[in-house]
């Protein structure tokens, strides 16, 4: 390159320069927040070239660039990241958000043979996206690019390590240390795997499959979990003088109803079993338990378990599904205002049960042609209005395995109570026209199964004396178009019934066909105990969401 040439290029530099500190900013704060964006942890540094680096550059490469805006790293971000997936997952991310020039942007890993080692990281070539370069705050940097270097710690300790050596070429390296460059490559790649390894195994450890419970039980089993506390934590505390342990869930604790002590729930510190008491409506309290925990550390974390805690799990919604338990350590048996907090762990799902769905459309109508005229005209007598008659089906289908259970499954446990109902099924009708009459009936995948109507208050709560109804037909007895039925499952050996279907029919007599709309919704009243007494059932709860509530429209 002509020194005319290079001097005019270096004086377009000393013009721009700010300009490129200024564009530099803005393509710094972006990556930050794609980086925030995505939850990885990053270490976001840039640079504008310094002038006496971009002469070298130039007289370096001859006659590649005859303009300043042929060279695209004037500005330059560094983007170090944990591991190297996720260096694949900011790069992805930060594309969506340049525009990349897809011609000197380049995977340097790609750039290395199958038996080569050796420098990788992810080069992109940005300028600002058109959407963005229009604003005014932003045109002043339209054409302009900056480079964008995204890599591991691993990957970036092994560029500075070369970098170090002060080697530019292959040309100009012994062989001996091109040989050691190239095992020592091999064993930092080897250690960027390793410690990706190392972080999901730890991942899959600390993780578990946690039970499912129903959304709409009013006292649902957790049948055991597991606390984990730090061992510095408890020593901390022990230091300030907490004594006992407190375990605070964000549902109320039902073991208390009824009054039972066979109903009981065990902890167990380091596998042996402690006595703990129930304080308010959530929290389990241990006390002295510290001092226990202190002494029997043995590792890292000591262990917490708790057995058959049963919970009000109607208390969670859609939004906030999961029952977590937080682990304090207090100086009093109530908690103070300043307990230190030891652990936080999810001990449960929470699922809406049950899918309630309409068969044959999602607007379902019946019109005048739907109307059927009796053939059995049983109970009318001589000159009374025609009766005519129509069909409409709907189904609850479980939405998780043992979401309907029998009698057996709500009694999980010997020592416990056991429980006299299987999981009752509620359904209301409202909105009847005036001389409408409904009946209902099981069909389907129940029939083989026995299952009992139930007669009980309008909450579903009352006698438990189900008797199998098989496929007959049983009224609705409609108060101001309201009604309700309510059914049982006693038990089921196959278990392999996973919905319930029920046939409603309507009825009217005379010629003129009812106008209107019914309106049919479902509820499941579950429970793994009993709350009340034998006699009794827990309170169904019926979902707001409209789309638990179907709409037959008469026409």
């Amino acid at each position: 390159m002509k020194d005319e040439e290079l001097a005019r290029i270096l004086a377009e530099y000393d013009e721009k320069s700010p300009l490129y500190s200024e564009f530099l900013k803005v393509v710094e704060l972006i990556v930050k927040e794609v980086c925030q964006s995505k939850a990885v942890t990053s270490l976001v540094s840039g640079r504008v070239k310094a002038r006496v680096s971009l002469e070298a550059k130039i007289r370096f490469k001859g006659a590649k660039y005859t303009r300043l805006v042929d060279i695209t790293d004037i500005a330059g971000v560094r983007v170090i990241v944990p591991y190297r997936e996720d260096s694949g997952r900011i790069a992805k991310a930060l594309m969506a958000e340049f525009k990349v020039d897809p011609v000197n942007s380049r995977d340097k890993s790609n750039d290395l043979g199958v038996e080569q080692f050796g420098y990788q990281s992810i080069h992109l070539i940005v300028s600002l996206t058109e959407a963005r370069a229009t604003l005014p705050e932003y045109s002043r940097f339209e054409g302009m690019k900056a480079e964008i270097q995204v890599r591991s710690i691993v990957q970036h300790a092994w560029a500075q390590i070369e970098h170090g050596l002060g080697y530019k070429s292959q040309g100009g390296v012994p062989v001996e240390v091109r040989r050691r460059m190239s095992r020592l490559a091999a064993v930092l790649e080897l250690a960027d795997q390793e410690f990706s390894s190392i972080r999901d195994l730890k991942q899959e450890s600390q993780s578990r499959d946690l039970d499912v419970v129903r959304m709409e039980g009013v006292t649902e089993l957790l049948r055991e979990f597991t606390i984990q506390l730090p061992i510095n934590d408890i020593a901390r505390a022990q230091g300030l003088g907490c004594r006992d342990l407190a375990i605070v869930t964000n549902v109320w604790i039902t073991n208390r109803l009824p009054a039972d002590p066979t109903l009981r729930f065990s902890i167990l510190l380091q596998g042996r079993e402690h006595k703990g008491e129930l304080k308010g409506n959530n929290t389990l309290l241990l006390r002295e338990a510290i001092g226990v925990l202190a002494m029997d550390a043995k590792s890292h974390h000591v262990e917490v378990q708790v057995r058959n805690l049963r919970v009000c799990a109607a208390m969670l919604s859609d939004e906030n599904s999961t029952v977590q338990c937080a682990a304090y350590a207090t100086a009093d048996p109530s908690l103070p205002s300043d307990p230190v907090m030891l652990a936080v762990t999810d001990l449960a799902y929470c699922r809406r049960s049950l899918d309630f769905v309409a068969l044959g459309g999602t607007q379902p109508q019946i019109a005048a042609a739907h109307w059927k005229r009796s053939t059995d005209p049983v109970g009318l007598e001589e000159g009374a209005p025609a009766e005519y008659a129509a069909e409409f089906q709907v189904a609850l289908k479980e939405r998780f395995q043992h979401a309907i259970r029998n009698r057996e499954e709500e009694s999980p446990a010997d020592f416990i109570a056991p429980a006299d109902h299987g999981t009752r099924l509620l359904f209301r009708v409202s909105g009847a026209p005036a001389g409408v009459e409904v009946t209902c009936q099981l069909e389907g995948e129940v029939t083989a199964t026995p299952v009992g109507w139930v007669r009980t208050d309008v909450n579903g709560a009352g006698l438990v004396s189900p008797e199998p109804q098989g496929s007959s037909w049983r009224r609705i007895e409609l108060i101001g178009g309201y009604g309700f039925a309510t059914f049982e499952w006693i038990e089921d050996q196959t278990r392999s019934a996973r919905a319930v279907f029920l046939k409603f029919r309507f009825t009217f007599r005379g010629e003129q066909a009812p106008k209107g709309s019914v309106f049919i919704s479902g509820a499941l009243a579950p429970s793994s105990l009993t709350l009340l007494a034998s006699s009794s059932a827990p309170i169904p709860r019926f979902a707001s969401n409209r789309d638990d509530i179907v709409e037959l429209q008469f026409q």
